[in-house]
């Protein structure tokens, strides 16, 4: 297990890695030379932590094809395109809802 401190008086654990990673994020925010890597793999419940690393996502021109990526590949753990891996499980469950009733 990983600590990283952040530049905030937080610590944050990174229990889990995709095991996918994301492709090459030119130009994204969360490949900035003074953005720790581990602040998108906050801690279960650290939820100032997460709020941080979605504030990033939410300044980045990337976010859509992060978040359909991160959907593609149906990574459970980490902030990508701006939502935690639960926010993502229910937001694909509302898709498949939603595709059901449209049929």
């Amino acid at each position: 297990m990983t600590t990283t401190t952040l530049t905030t008086p937080q610590t944050l654990t990174t229990p889990h890695r995709p095991r996918t990673p994301p492709p090459s994020p030119d130009g994204a925010r969360c490949a900035a030379p003074d953005v720790d890597p581990d602040w998108w793999h906050p801690r279960r419940g650290d939820w100032a932590a997460a709020k941080l690393a979605k504030t990033l996502c939410g300044l980045c021109q990337l976010k859509p094809a992060c978040l359909r990526y991160a959907m593609q590949h149906r990574l459970p753990h980490g902030i990508y395109g701006g939502l935690t891996g639960r926010e993502r499980q229910k937001l694909r469950r509302k898709v498949r809802r939603k595709a059901g009733s449209d049929a």
